[in-house]
């Protein structure tokens, strides 16, 4: 694999591992697509980016956890989800449940 990237799956089970660098890569790789999506969830920056940690962070766990799936569906999974739990009681329950399809 020398000269070459890591592909996600080599980086997902260095995280795995515990390897802080491959985490580091999966973040730089991922944040700008995860932004972008928490984005049209949320429809406000900070709470946009607030959201893109937790769900960093909640992939980073399930990794941890032992996970099989792959990381990009964890990741937007966690995303998703978070935005709806915040979103409960307030005006973001229609966005997200108009991007759900319900």
């Amino acid at each position: 694999m020398e000269g070459k990237p890591a592909g996600n799956p080599d980086l997902v089970d260095a995280a795995r591992a515990g390897d802080q660098g491959a985490l580091d890569t999966l973040f730089y790789r991922h944040r700008d697509g995860l932004f972008r999506f928490a984005l049209t969830l949320t429809r406000d920056q900070l709470a946009c980016e607030e959201l893109v940690i937790d769900a960093f962070v909640r992939a980073q766990r399930l990794l941890a956890e032992g996970t099989e799936q792959a990381f990009r569906p964890i990741l937007y999974r966690a995303a998703l989800q978070l935005a709806e739990g915040r979103a409960a009681d307030g005006p973001l329950a229609a966005v997200v449940l108009a991007a759900d399809g319900r």
